[in-house]
């Protein structure tokens, strides 16, 4: 993975967290999102992001999506729990 590939991730995380908000409304999730996009940037799509699990930087990049995502639906239900008092 080299820098160009952490920088279409990077990008696309600051494009995930400008929509977020919106998404909240709808039945599609944050976890869903990132997955789609793994998918489709990843070797079976477009081939864009070497995602070879043996990289190390794919793995540390694995481990905070895996924080984003808790860090993310933590917010989210504070948010629900925040409007319905």
């Amino acid at each position: 993975m080299d820098t160009i590939d952490i920088a279409i991730v990077a990008a696309f995380v600051v494009a995930f967290s400008i929509i977020s908000a919106r998404l909240s409304t709808t039945v599609i999730t944050g976890p869903m999102v990132f997955v789609l996009f793994g998918l489709i940037v990843g070797p079976d799509a477009l081939n864009v992001v070497d995602l070879s699990l043996d990289n190390e930087v794919v793995r540390t990049l694995a481990e905070l999506t895996l924080v984003l995502i808790f860090i993310y639906r933590r917010v989210a239900r504070r948010h629900r729990s925040a409007a319905t008092q």
